[in-house]
């Protein structure tokens, strides 16, 4: 669906911290047994059956000022779910400066490589559709029989966060490929209601994306439902393209905050 992709271009660069929520509920009753959550769960990785928590990482290419600059990486796959950082020991001269004398330039008091162990490892390559694959519709399928999900995605700037989140216009991130997935699902799945949400944490100051109002929310914890954002607006949502849209606008708010607010 085109319809509220064309604003992902535009915000794609933005940093922040924003999370969205899209909850689905069935009007009767919670489906637990996956007839109604788009068939057979194959495809959910093996880590997830048996843990609350998958943790994967994705690396991204070198840039071109990194390559302009003749960087070099330093961090290898060596298996499907094991990286290498390779380093080397610091060298200190006579005049008290501490250098290396070769690249690569990430350096640990004795040098050597160290591994890394994940549920997996993405190379450079990874295409959209692969992470969505194995990270977002394993989770959408486990949302709809019941259980609360969430993608976190962390690390430092420009290191490629909002690429696999919300990524282009032509090459969608997890986001709206996980919005497009459910919604597929639901239109031959009846019975459910979806609510739509988005707040951003500035400063432990929670605001949200979808009104006018400029009032920081509180954490309250319930007895039933958990800790939950007190007055955080939900908007029923009945497509894609109404979730496209509502994503946009709060985007576009996101935007104009300035960095000094973030």
């Amino acid at each position: 669906p085109k319809q509220g992709r064309n604003e992902k271009e535009k915000y794609k660069n933005q940093e922040g911290g924003t999370t969205m929520s899209a909850s689905t509920s069935r009007k009767n009753s919670v489906s637990n047994g996956g007839k109604n959550a788009g068939g057979p769960r194959k495809d959910i990785p093996v880590a997830s059956v048996h843990s609350k928590i998958v943790v994967a990482v994705r690396l991204r290419p070198l840039n071109k000022t990194e390559l302009t600059q003749s960087e070099e990486q330093v961090v290898h796959i060596s298996s499907p779910n094991t990286l290498q950082l390779t380093t080397i020991p610091l060298t200190k001269p006579k005049d008290g400066k501490i250098q290396t004398d070769t690249k690569p330039a990430v350096t640990s008091p004795k040098g050597g490589t160290r591994s890394f162990s994940f549920d997996y490892v993405f190379n450079q390559r990874t295409k959209q559709s692969e992470m969505f694959e194995t990270l977002g519709k394993p989770l959408i399928r486990s949302v709809l029989d019941g259980y609360n999900s969430t993608i976190f995605t962390y690390g430092m700037a420009k290191t490629g966060k909002t690429h696999t989140t919300l990524g282009t216009e032509d090459d969608p991130g997890l986001i709206f490929r996980c919005i497009d997935f459910l919604f597929n699902i639901l239109k031959t799945n009846e019975g459910f209601n979806a609510r739509f949400s988005v707040f951003q944490v500035v400063n432990e100051s929670i605001r949200d994306l979808l009104t006018n109002s400029t009032t920081p929310l509180d954490l309250r914890e319930d007895p039933i439902n958990g800790v939950k954002v007190a007055g955080l607006s939900e908007h029923e949502i009945a497509s894609r393209e109404q979730a496209f849209d509502y994503l946009s606008d709060a985007l576009s708010k996101r935007a104009r905050s300035s960095k000094s607010e973030r």
